[in-house]
């Protein structure tokens, strides 16, 4: 299973199994599934967007998204404007 991920991705898996996390912190779509059929939580940037502006660590999460656009990190318009409607944006 870790065969088919890159050698990044299938680091973090074999980390968080060994350090028994719970959560991992992945965005791209492959190695997601694979996380979650491994029994983990999985979130992705714009999750941790998300919670960092819930407990008060950012006022925005629009400009970070427009920043990563402009560094061309591949995200659908669709989860971009998913984001942006659970923050109130």
């Amino acid at each position: 299973m870790l065969g088919t991920l890159d050698r990044g991705e299938a680091e973090v898996l074999a980390l968080a199994k060994g350090s028994k996390a719970d959560l991992i912190l992945l965005d791209e779509g492959k190695a997601r599934k694979i996380a979650a059929i491994a029994g983990f939580d999985v979130m992705g940037l714009l999750g941790l967007f998300l919670l960092a502006k819930s407990i008060g660590l950012l006022d925005q999460i629009r400009p970070l998204i427009e920043d990563l656009r402009r560094k061309n990190f591949r995200i659908s318009d669709r989860v971009v404007s998913e984001a942006l409607k659970r923050a109130g944006e």
